[in-house]
Parts: C-alpha cells; structure tokens; sequence
C-alpha cells in the first residue's frame, strides 16, 4: 500500500469511529456525506488537519471540555478499526508478543506502535520511554505546530486502546505532558498500573 492508501485508511478509520461514537444525525455537517467520504478531497487531506476540523467543529457545537472527550473515544475506536486493516499492527497483538514479559513488551511494541502511526497518518511520530512502566509518544515539532492541542485527546485514545489490547489486565492512566517551551510539542503519555 502506498502512502496515499495509508493515509486514506486511517482517515477512514477517524471518519468511521467518529460515525459510530456520534451516530449518522450527529455527523451531518462534520465531514462529507458517506457517498463522498471516500472522495479525493478527505483522501488526500492529511489525518491531523481532519482531527483538527472535527476537534474545531465540536468546540463550536458543544464545548472544548465535551469535544476533548469526543476525540478521545473516537481515538479509542478508531485503533480497533486501524487494527483490523493492518497487518503489522496485528502482529503486536499475537500470542508471542502478549506472553513477553511487561516491561519487555511495551518497550519495543511502543516503538513499532509509533512507527505504523507514523506511516499510516504521515505525522513523524517517536515513542519515549520516560521509566519502565510509563512510556509516550511524541510527535514532530512540524506536523502540529499549525493546530490546536486537541489532536492529543485523539492519539490519547488510540494509546489507551493499544494498552488495553497489549494487556487488558493492567490499568492506563493518560496524560499529556507539556512541551517546555514554545519550540517543542506535547507528548501524549500513558503510564501501566497495577490493579489493586
């Protein structure tokens, strides 16, 4: 598949996921008609300006508070249609993998997880491991600067999918941690606790 395809897919699976959170009446108005999802225009626009047009059109309709909740759980959704299409992204999920050892896991799965989100959305984005049970997920500087944090709620909900997929046993707690300044982007984090 080639770059285009890559980009066509995961803007299907944000257009899908945001379909079955919001329901066809919800999404009149937010991205084209279904006839027309599959047009060159939504093809080609890249997946980060079709999150900021749904995270822009949903501060408009209700507020940034309920929008940031909407993105997230569209992200959660959308990672379970992504992993139903690619295959490098059902390997993580297999029996060897999941039999792996915590810390073992989520190290290089994290990583291979950052790169299929860079070749399928077309944002450069690089796994950080911050300590062995928090790792995040940072993206570059140049993909985001133009657009409104609520991206993070999206990729939040994608990297709390991927958590619970990886080891359904554990619990997630997210986070997005700041740049430092103005010259470096958020990074969007998800930290493995153990239940009590």
């Amino acid at each position: 598949m080639n770059k285009t395809g890559k980009q066509a897919l995961f803007n299907r699976a944000i257009t899908e996921a945001a379909l079955e959170i919001l329901g066809a009446d919800e999404m009149r108005g937010l991205i084209p008609a279904e006839e027309q999802v599959r047009s060159k225009d939504l093809q080609m626009m890249s997946p980060i300006a079709l999150i900021a047009q749904l995270g822009n059109e949903f501060c408009i309709r209700y507020h940034r508070n309920t929008a940031q909740g909407l993105l997230l759980r569209i992200g959660e959704a959308a990672f379970t249609i992504l992993r139903q299409h690619i295959p490098e992204l059902q390997v993580l999920g297999n029996l060897e993998n999941r039999l792996q050892p915590l810390s073992v896991r989520f190290s290089a799965n994290t990583q291979i997880f950052a790169n299929i989100l860079t070749q399928y959305s077309g944002i450069p984005v690089s796994s950080v491991k911050i300590s062995r049970e928090k790792y995040c997920l940072k993206f570059s500087d140049d993909a985001v600067e133009s657009v409104d944090d609520l991206h993070n709620h999206f990729f939040i909900g994608l990297l709390r999918a991927y958590g619970v997929w990886m080891d359904s046993r554990k619990d997630y707690f997210l986070s997005i941690i700041a740049g430092e300044n103005d010259q470096e982007t958020d990074r969007v984090c998800f930290t493995i606790a153990e239940f009590e």
